[in-house]
């Protein structure tokens, strides 16, 4: 499994090093389909950044629960994804989903 640790270690890095990258990323994660999956990523950025423990302090969210969301054991309220995306530094944007779902509002 030297590649997967190798990856594993270049993912981390990019994380912590480059915000574009970071930023790409949890864009993904939230529009991940999977959301145990988006919330294992959003953890992943959270490990790079200095690690749950740190995230906890910044946000005032449980570090108990917080190991629980990213590992899928429990599924956040809203307002919990909330403060670890602006614990990560970045907010929510909407954008438009082109040709996609059918939307309950008329263009």
């Amino acid at each position: 499994m030297k590649g997967a640790a190798s990856f594993d270690e270049f993912l981390c890095e990019q994380l912590r090093k480059d915000k574009r990258f970071r930023e790409a990323y949890i864009n993904e994660a939230l529009n991940e389909e999977d959301g145990k999956l988006s919330l294992y990523m959003l953890g992943r950025v959270a490990e790079a950044l200095g690690g749950i423990g740190k995230l906890s302090k910044n946000t005032g969210l449980n570090r108990q629960n917080l190991h629980k969301t990213f590992s899928g054991k429990r599924d956040p309220a809203y307002s919990t994804v909330e403060g670890i995306v602006h614990g990560l530094g970045f907010r929510f944007k909407v954008e438009a989903i082109k040709g996609g779902r059918k939307a309950l509002a008329k263009a």
